[in-house]
């Protein structure tokens, strides 16, 4: 968790997308260790992170569906490049 001012930010994306590239069109995005590496966790814990965050930025399709199962965005705002799914939740 990133955390500045009062902003808490958490950066999930499923295990197996750390370390790949994501390309379509002139879009291009690496899902690195750096930006969203550090713990494994459970679906579990990421949803309680997910809550206590101010913003999150997560990338998936399993994290990011279960943050809409769990109504913590609208489907609405999921967006997809390819099969992959990313959502961004902001909390105002």
């Amino acid at each position: 968790m990133i955390s500045s001012e009062g902003i808490r930010l958490i950066n999930i994306c499923d295990a197996e997308l750390i370390g790949t590239t994501v390309k379509r069109d002139n879009f291009e995005m690496h899902i690195s260790h750096e930006y969203f590496g550090g713990d494994t966790i459970n679906s579990e814990q990421a949803i309680e992170l997910i809550r206590s965050s101010t913003a999150a930025n997560l990338v998936g399709n399993r994290i990011v569906g279960r943050a809409v199962k769990e109504k913590l965005a609208n489907s609405s705002a999921v967006k997809k490049v390819g099969k992959l799914s990313f959502l961004m939740i902001f909390k105002f």
